[in-house]
């Protein structure tokens, strides 16, 4: 006698299609709206909301809601008035406080880098010469976050990569201003040449001037738009 079954997985000729997770959801909502704000996409212009990025990503509002929730504990983000978002406004108060925590943080990461195993010294630095002349701010970010990795330092990594998206948001910002239009951005040739040198003194100081340079780069623009910028 020959039973059949109606049970799941009994039909060969219909494999199993898992839903999609939340988590991970959420996490191409963050990586998509993260790399809007830094290359100024249209989706993050201006005012926005949960209902604006759900319809433009194409997915439920609670992986958008989540994204949001933690774009803007970086910082990317803040409420705007009425309602929903907007980018987080630039100060020069801002980028003195940001650049200073990075002086903290990436110079001890670079100088760690440098003394890495040989092998994997030179598998960073080919990945890293990809962006010695970034093209936008996410490619500045995902140079730091790079040799943020590398350094092998608990959080350290997650931290300098946040830091580095404000930087870019800021640039992001500025490019679109008048003053602002045509942005240059810091070569990456000195950090990468302490690197391939394994040492670490020379990557600890070429990573403190990049960071100052941007610094001084961002504040000197914001300073020649005091109708647009808090102190």
């Amino acid at each position: 006698m020959n039973e059949s079954s109606d049970g799941p997985g009994d039909d060969a000729s219909e494999p199993f299609s898992p839903v999609e997770r939340p988590v991970r959801l959420a996490q191409k909502a963050y990586d998509e709206i993260r790399f809007a704000l830094l290359s100024g996409g249209d989706i993050t212009d201006g005012r926005f909301s949960e209902d604006d990025l759900a319809k433009a990503l194409s997915v439920s509002r609670t992986p958008v809601r989540d994204a949001l929730h933690r774009l803007a504990m970086v910082g990317l983000i803040e409420a705007a008035h009425p309602g929903g978002y907007s980018r987080r406004r630039t100060t020069i108060r801002g980028v003195n406080e940001h650049c200073e925590l990075r002086l903290l943080l990436e110079p001890r990461a670079a100088a760690r880098a440098a003394v890495l195993d040989a092998d994997v010294r030179a598998e960073l630095i080919a990945g890293l010469r990809a962006n010695l002349k970034p093209e936008n701010p996410v490619e500045e970010a995902e140079f730091h976050r790079a040799i943020a990795a590398a350094s092998n330092d608990g959080s350290l990594p997650s931290l300098i990569g946040d830091l580095s998206d404000l930087a870019g948001l800021d640039e992001v910002w500025l490019e679109g201003s008048s003053t602002g239009n045509g942005l240059p951005r810091p070569d990456h040739d000195e950090i990468v040449s302490a690197l391939e040198q394994g040492d670490p003194e020379a990557a600890e100081r070429a990573m403190s001037r990049h960071i100052e340079s941007v610094r001084r780069r961002l504040t000197e623009l914001l300073a020649q738009l005091p109708a647009k910028v808090g102190a």
